[in-house]
C-alpha cells in the first residue's frame, strides 16, 4: 500500500513538473499578445493625431451667419481705445493696408441682387458643394435642400456624402473645395487632383445628366495669418493648385470658373474689401456678386 502511494505521488509530481513550464509559456504568450495590442493602439492613435494635425480646420476661423449679415466694407480708421491698435515690437501684428477709394469702387457688392438671384429659376435645380464659404448660402431657404456644404469640408468628405443627395436631379453642380485639403501635411498637387477626380467620378455616376463646374480656390487677403499646424494656406500654393485644377477640368471636360478673378489684386491676394474681416472668407455682401459670376460663366 505504501509503495503504491509513493508511486502515485511520484507520478503526480512528474505531471506537475511538466505543467509548470507549459503554464509559464502560456503566460508569456498572453503578455506578448497584450503588448502587441498596446503597440498597435499607440500606432493607430499617433496616425490619427498626425492626420488631424495636418487638416486646416476652418471652424475656428469661420464667421457665424450673424457675422455674415453684419459684415461690411473695411475702413482704415484706427480706434485709439482699441488695445490691438497699440502694436509693440514684442508682439508684431499685421494691419490691413490702405487702398485708394478707386480700387474699392472697382468691386461692386451687388448685395441688392442676392435675393433676386436666389429666386432666379437658373439656380432652382443646382447643387452647391463646398466648405464654410458655401454654407453662407443657407441664409436663404431656397438653397436649403441644395447644399452639400459644411465647415472644414474636404474633397474626400464630400465624396463620402454625395450618396445622401442621390434623390436630387440637379442640372448644374458647382464645386468650391480645396482650402481645407491644402492644409494636409502630405498634400500635393497630384494627391489633390486624385481626390478631385474621385469626387467627379461619384458625381457623374449619381448625376449623369448634370453639368459640373469646378470653382477656383479663393485667394486669401494679405493680412491673413496662416495656421501653424499643417501646410500653410498661401496664395502661392493656391495659385499652383488652381493651375492643377484647371488642367484637370480640361482633361475631364468640365467647366472651370475662376470666381476670384474680379476680386484678386495684382499681387494675387484677395481684395480687402471683399473679405469678411478674417482675410479668408468673403463678406456676405459679395454673395450676390459670386452668384452672378457663376450664372454668367455657366449659362
Amino acid at each position: 500500500m505504501t509503495d503504491e502511494f509513493l508511486l502515485s505521488r511520484s507520478l503526480q509530481h512528474r505531471r506537475e513538473s511538466r505543467r509548470g513550464p507549459l503554464r509559464f509559456l502560456l503566460i508569456l504568450m498572453l503578455l506578448a499578445c497584450i503588448s502587441i495590442g498596446i503597440v498597435l493602439a499607440i500606432i493607430s492613435w499617433n496616425k490619427e493625431q498626425i492626420e488631424a494635425e495636418g487638416l486646416l480646420s476652418l471652424a475656428a476661423e469661420t464667421p457665424s451667419s450673424e457675422a455674415y449679415a453684419e459684415a461690411s466694407l473695411p475702413t482704415n480708421e484706427v480706434n485709439p481705445d482699441d488695445p490691438a491698435a497699440n502694436i509693440t515690437d514684442e508682439e508684431p501684428q499685421r494691419t490691413r493696408p490702405t487702398y485708394p477709394a478707386a480700387t474699392l469702387a472697382e468691386v461692386p457688392p451687388l448685395l441688392g441682387k442676392t435675393l433676386e438671384l436666389v429666386s432666379d429659376p437658373f439656380f432652382a435645380e443646382a447643387l452647391f458643394i463646398g466648405d464654410s464659404i458655401t454654407t453662407g448660402l443657407d441664409r436663404h431657404a431656397a438653397f436649403d435642400d441644395h447644399l452639400l456644404a459644411d465647415i472644414g469640408l474636404t474633397l474626400q468628405q464630400a465624396n463620402d456624402r454625395v450618396e445622401d443627395f442621390a434623390a436630387l436631379r440637379p442640372k448644374k453642380i458647382y464645386i468650391l473645395l480645396g482650402a481645407n485639403d491644402l492644409g494636409y501635411r502630405y498634400m500635393d498637387e497630384d494627391l489633390y487632383t486624385e481626390h478631385y477626380t474621385k469626387l467627379l467620378q461619384s458625381l457623374r455616376r449619381l448625376f449623369p445628366d448634370a453639368e459640373l463646374f469646378a470653382q477656383s480656390i479663393l485667394p486669401v487677403a494679405d493680412f491673413y495669418t496662416p495656421r501653424e499646424e499643417g501646410q500653410p494656406l498661401t496664395n502661392e500654393r493656391i495659385e499652383s493648385y488652381n493651375a492643377a485644377l484647371e488642367t484637370l477640368c480640361e482633361q475631364e471636360h468640365l467647366g472651370y470658373i475662376d470666381v476670384a478673378a474680379a476680386w484678386r489684386l495684382p499681387d494675387g491676394s484677395l481684395h480687402p474689401g471683399v473679405s469678411s474681416g478674417d482675410g479668408l472668407h468673403i463678406s456676405f455682401e459679395y454673395y450676390g456678386s459670386w452668384l452672378q459670376i457663376l450664372k454668367d460663366q455657366s449659362e
